[in-house]
């Protein structure tokens, strides 16, 4: 393990830069820094409104502490951190979804008061720390849910001890892809499936898991400071959460008759319907409509929590439009709007680009060449890219794929092109793929005796 480079600022009290996989030490940035000193400095920013969270205006800061540890920040302005949602206008909402989270968790009986001494000696007791976030459609902007999931901050999780195996399998975007053109070809209908409180419907894996009683909690007076919470089901935020949630549904989909695909493990089979997972968001597909109702019934029936949103509209980000003559458009305006704004190239005199890059241009180390510190994270915004062309701009491919190979040292040189990129991406943000039912067209054809295709 190696430690922080010298030119890296310094952590603030109380959180330590964190050592992230690839090996690369995180601290927080500056902004989110003093956004928490400004935090701690006025005791009552924090207050909630009501009974269960009353005590959060508390003077104890350690639940700032450990939320600086456990989340990374995001350039996403609808994902925040609990004391920026309460300077929000809509922080009632936030508050009202913050009581809706504590209620499921305690009928849901996700966890049970416990008592310090009853606990095994050397067993970790977790923090616990709130992410808050706005949920809108894609097509029109409007937020239609407020989001507050309380997490368990996995970050201080031991292996061997209270998780082990971590992998958890999700649908790849090629896959979704093959199964829009499917329900196209083939004309089937399609409806999103998606989970309420998914993590937590599993149980937990690990019998030695605590987590500190949240801030506010509602507790007498005489079990404040000597209770902790031993966590009986799947609590969001462990290291193994996905894998133990995955384990769990594919048991309970087994269990009604599903067969799981040899090639795939996130395809499912059911009759004549197909069933494509993506953690706890999901697609049912088949050729009949009672058919998948009938499978939606058994899902329920076997104590799996769901919810029905109809056809495919939103789907991880990306939306799907349907056209009258079956067409379907793929297009993810919303991520492409949030990489211009990293870039600050979302003015409207700011001069469009009609490729992705210049032609016969390859990239090079330029190791003479001053080192990028423009005004974005260079980290992010590939990521962002490398999601965009992997779900609706393949155009923009060898670009992203050719600034990638820089990220442990970008230059100057790099940051120009990822620029260009984002120009282009300014004259094509509602671009995306299209679905057109020509193989749909060509069967129908030949039923009908016709020889050639307009």
């Amino acid at each position: 393990m190696t430690a922080p480079a010298a030119d890296e600022p310094p952590a603030p009290e109380g959180a330590p830069p964190t050592l992230t996989r690839s090996g690369r030490w995180v601290s927080p940035p500056q902004r989110l820094i003093e956004a928490f000193a400004a935090e701690i400095a006025s005791p009552d920013a924090n207050y909630v409104a009501f009974e269960v969270l009353r005590d959060l205006h508390d003077d104890d800061t350690s639940l700032l502490s450990h939320l600086m540890l456990a989340y990374a920040a995001s350039s996403d302005p609808d994902t925040m951190y609990l004391h920026e949602a309460m300077c929000e206008p809509d922080q009632e909402q936030f508050l009202k979804a913050m009581q809706e989270e504590i209620r499921g968790h305690t009928e849901n009986k996700n966890w049970r008061l416990v008592k310090h001494t009853d606990i095994p000696e050397g067993s970790s007791i977790l923090p616990a720390v709130w992410a808050m976030k706005r949920k809108r459609w894609i097509s029109t902007q409007e937020v239609y849910k407020w989001k507050a999931r309380l997490n368990i901050d996995g970050s201080k999780q031991t292996k061997g001890v209270n998780y082990w195996e971590t992998y958890a399998p999700v649908a790849s975007w090629p896959i979704i892809h093959l199964i829009l053109t499917l329900s196209i070809v083939k004309g089937w209908h399609t409806c999103q499936i998606d989970f309420v409180m998914a993590y937590t419907q599993a149980e937990a894996e690990m019998d030695t898991l605590y987590m500190q009683v949240l801030k506010g909690y509602n507790l007498p007076k005489e079990k404040k400071g000597t209770h902790v919470l031993k966590i009986l089901r799947n609590i969001y935020g462990q290291k193994q959460v996905g894998r133990v949630w995955n384990k769990h549904l594919v048991r309970k989909l087994q269990e009604i008759s599903f067969k799981q695909s040899a090639v795939d493990e996130c395809i499912f089979y059911h009759g004549s319907a197909i069933y494509i997972l993506y953690t706890n968001d999901s697609i049912l597909m088949g050729p009949c409509e009672k058919e998948l109702d009938q499978i939606i019934k058994k899902m329920k029936k076997s104590q799996l929590d769901i919810s029905v949103d109809g056809d495919i509209v939103d789907f991880l980000g990306g939306n799907i439009t349907r056209q009258a003559d079956s067409t379907i458009h793929l297009t993810q305006p919303l991520l492409i709007t949030r990489i211009l704004q990293d870039l600050q190239l979302d003015q409207l005199d700011t001069m469009t680009k009609d490729k992705p890059a210049k032609a016969g241009e390859l990239l090079h180390q330029h190791q003479d060449a001053d080192d990028h510190q423009a005004h974005f994270d260079f980290h992010s915004i590939i990521g962002k890219l490398n999601y965009l062309e992997k779900c609706t701009h393949p155009d923009i491919s060898f670009a992203v794929h050719q600034c990638a190979r820089f990220m442990a040292s970008p230059k100057k040189e790099h940051a120009k092109v990822v620029n260009w990129l984002g120009c282009y991406l300014l004259a094509t943000r509602h671009h995306g793929l299209i679905y057109k039912p020509l193989l749909r067209q060509r069967g129908l054809q030949q039923k009908l005796g016709h020889r050639s295709l307009h």
